[in-house]
């Protein structure tokens, strides 16, 4: 499992991951109220609401995008 709060690769997210939330549908529901939007990793798709939550429920959500290192490198500049 990867922490996206500490940046860090761990195998017991409740111990290691500051950032860790259980994986409960009402607890996932708050999360995507308090912070807008939540994040399938597998999908690689935002979630915005409880309904698209639910069709997300085997997935692996995350509560922010991972950042991506490269991406300013990858991506055309405009003058």
């Amino acid at each position: 499992m990867i922490c996206v709060e500490d940046n860090t690769v761990i195998s017991m997210p409740k111990e290691e991951c500051s950032g860790y939330v259980e994986r409960e549908f009402e607890v996932l529901v708050k999360l995507l109220l308090e912070r807008g939007f939540l994040y399938c990793a597998d999908c690689q798709q935002p979630i915005y609401s409880p309904d698209e939550l639910r069709h997300h429920a085997k997935d692996r959500v995350m509560a922010s995008i991972p950042p991506d290192e490269v991406a300013c490198e990858e991506s055309p500049a405009a003058d």
